[in-house]
């Protein structure tokens, strides 16, 4: 028996064609296909090997074959790189978390993601917060007044002080754009910022018809931000933040 790469699951009922248009796009160049159980499907292809290695080509491979099925309905994406050790246990997969799968499958039809990231746009965000937050400028001045450096301890009292102002800033604005946001997205969910000048990154289930509604609110909600302050938005994508089901091969 042969292994099975796992790129997402589906109703059974909406993917044939387009994959069949596919050729061999699976990773390894590899014929891409469906395995039933009752209503839902594994989109798989053979593969041999019990690990992907993740290089650009097969990246690109995993991502083609979820762009074509986000093109024709809302697949639950499974992450890079998963491998069932045969189709019979994808099969037992799918009946084990069939209930599951079958919930997470209507909650996202007929939507995509849409992401949202915001970030300070400036040289120098200390020197931001200072020239804002007046606590924060009364501190820095105190220690730094004389020629001597400052206690180390003083010096954490300070960085601090600009870490809370940091986090009380993006928690206010990230709540100002969910309520901007709220009307056109059936959820949103939060990632935790990977960098100093984030602010927030946003993820949007949104229905298909509202993609461009969602983009305008987008563009409203960033009027109330001066230039110090930039929006990209991304998408749509396969709802890889709203699929909570795990698979258990």
């Amino acid at each position: 028996m042969s292994a099975q790469y796992l790129y997402a699951i589906v109703a059974d009922h909406a993917v044939g064609d387009v994959l069949a248009g596919l050729g061999k796009a699976g990773i390894g160049k590899t014929k891409v296909k469906t395995l039933a159980a009752d209503g839902i499907a594994a989109v798989v292809s053979t593969y041999r090997g019990s690990s992907v290695r993740p290089q650009r080509t097969n990246i690109a491979a995993h991502q083609k074959v979820l762009s074509a099925l986000l093109a024709v309905t809302t697949p639950l994406p499974i992450s890079f790189g998963t491998i069932a050790e045969d189709s019979q246990a994808v099969h037992t997969a799918l009946r084990h978390s069939h209930a599951d799968l079958k919930a997470a499958l209507e909650r996202v039809r007929g939507k995509v993601e849409m992401g949202l990231n915001v970030r300070w746009d400036l040289p120098n965000i200390f020197e931001y917060f200072v020239d804002r937050h007046p606590p924060l400028r009364a501190l820095r001045d105190t220690l730094y007044a004389g020629d001597r450096e400052p206690p180390r301890d003083r010096k954490i009292e300070l960085g601090r002080l600009f870490s809370q102002l940091l986090e009380a800033d993006r928690e206010r604005y990230t709540a100002q754009v969910e309520a901007a946001l709220q009307a056109c997205c059936a959820e949103i969910r939060r990632a935790e910022p990977r960098k100093e000048a984030e602010i927030m990154r946003l993820s949007c289930l949104v229905e298909r018809a509202d993609q461009a509604t969602f983009e305008a609110a987008v563009l409203k909600a960033a009027q109330a931000f001066d230039d110090h302050y930039a929006f990209d938005f991304n998408g749509p994508w396969a709802p890889h933040s709203f699929v909570d089901v795990p698979i258990t091969l």
